[in-house]
């Protein structure tokens, strides 16, 4: 312990009290065995510098991962809009649908009505309800995703 006090009076006296550079190991039931050679040492506002650095860089990526899924959803939208395909997403557990911009438009729905199981099998065209609802029940009962095409109704 008397090398860590030299060097922790000798970083205070220089004003500079985390430049001093040295690392206990840790023994069992808390007692500090030897200490590692110079060459060997970090200084903890060395190590503040790697954290943050570490905390900067996930930061930029994150950011740099949310910019490209935004492209990737601006590209997947205007193509929906394109080719007149929506796509949606149904959570069983909660009853909640959600989609896209396109499936909105597609069902002629305005984005502020929340839909509903209900409303999307009123414009299901009436030879295909039977089909929609056996696939559905399937896909419940065997909690497995599922893909169908069917008829619409137009609302005149």
């Amino acid at each position: 312990m008397c090398r860590v006090r030299q060097a922790a009076a000798s970083g205070a006296s220089q004003a500079r009290p985390w430049a001093s550079r040295f690392f206990l190991l840790g023994g069992a039931h808390g007692s500090f065995g030897q200490s590692l050679p110079q060459h060997h040492l970090f200084s903890l506002w060395g190590m503040y510098h790697i954290r943050v650095r570490s905390i900067e860089q996930r930061f930029r990526e994150r950011t740099l991962a949310a910019e490209k899924l935004q492209r990737s959803l601006a590209y997947l939208s205007e193509a929906q809009s394109i080719s007149h395909t929506g796509s949606f997403g149904w959570n069983v557990s909660s009853g909640e649908i959600f989609g896209s911009e396109e499936t909105y438009h597609i069902f002629e729905h305005d984005r502020a009505v929340k839909p509903t199981l209900e409303l999307v099998f009123q414009r299901i065209h009436p030879d295909d309800r039977d089909l929609v609802q056996q696939t559905l029940d399937h896909a419940t009962e065997a909690k497995e995703n599922f893909d169908l095409e069917h008829r619409l109704l137009r609302v005149i």
